[in-house]
């Protein structure tokens, strides 16, 4: 008996990397909008996320690890601007 097959191979292991995307895309939102005066408030959300989403991505080996090492950087530098750029510590 012979074996019908559809002619159409299963595509590569090319699953996105998001979580570390993610991680890279919520810090450098989170460091637009934290010197931005007024949104300053926002800004540590997406920081906060871009923390969490980035040490998530650096225990997975399929995520890329420079993304998700961006991430773990921009987050808490969008953080502490965004406390001092609330505080009024940045404003002349």
């Amino acid at each position: 008996m012979t074996e019908l097959t559809s002619g159409i191979d299963a595509a590569p292991d090319t699953k996105p990397k998001e979580v570390a995307l993610s991680a890279v895309v919520l810090g450098v939102l989170a460091v637009v909008l934290a010197v931005i005066p007024g949104a300053d408030f926002v800004a540590f959300v997406p920081g906060l996320l871009a923390l969490v989403m980035g040490i998530v991505g650096l225990r997975d080996p399929a995520q890329g690890s420079r993304r998700s090492l961006a991430g773990v950087i921009l987050g808490p530098v969008a953080i502490v601007l965004s406390i001092l750029t609330a505080s009024g510590a940045l404003r002349p």
